[in-house]
């Protein structure tokens, strides 16, 4: 719980500096996003925001990668989706960081949007392969959802392996589908 608790943290300071932090609490202790910041929005709108963590191996030698990466985050009927066509395009480090490198815990987030009617539970992530460094070694990605009332929901997807096409499984891309596993963490 320490984990997502400063993950949830991380998320607020660094959406603040984005201005796409939560408003202070209204009413009944329901909060609300900043109508200011999201236009057109309407106050009964349920709007979530949504922080992505990737983890990069830390001491394997060229774990790291400069490739273009995608990522798709979806439900299981995949009605419902989320698409990173340049995932480092999102990032959240700050200007000069260098993604994807060994050992990084690298957050991107997704502005405020409708919520997701479930929490995404298919996840597909791809290298393009390119750059000096096309090989990558991938220990998880997580996608945290916080809703209005500040609710947040974890879902971790486990990959622990190479994305490359030198390395076993020799392949660019991590797909995985944990639609009716219950790994939904509540923090």
């Amino acid at each position: 719980m320490k984990v997502y608790s400063i993950t949830v943290l991380t998320l607020i300071a660094v959406s603040a500096s984005h201005a796409f932090a939560l408003s202070s609490l209204q009413g009944e202790g329901e909060a609300r996003l900043d109508s200011n910041i999201i236009a057109g929005a309407s106050s009964s709108a349920n709007l979530c925001l949504y922080e992505i963590v990737v983890k990069t191996a830390p001491g394997i030698e060229g774990a790291g990668t400069d490739a273009r990466v995608y990522l798709k985050l979806s439900s299981a009927n995949e009605s419902d989706a989320m698409e990173f066509p340049d995932l480092e395009s999102w990032g959240w480090m700050g200007p000069g960081h260098d993604y994807f490198e060994s050992g990084n815990m690298d957050i991107f987030g997704h502005a405020p949007r409708e919520c997701m009617a479930a929490m995404p539970c298919k996840m597909l992530l791809v290298s393009d392969g390119s750059s000096g460094k096309p090989d990558w070694y991938v220990n998880f990605v997580e996608i945290i959802q916080i809703d209005t009332d500040l609710s947040v929901l974890v879902r971790k997807f486990f990959i622990n392996g190479w994305l490359s096409v030198n390395k076993p499984p020799y392949q660019l891309f991590a797909y995985q589908d944990l639609c009716g596993n219950d790994n939904t963490a509540v923090a």
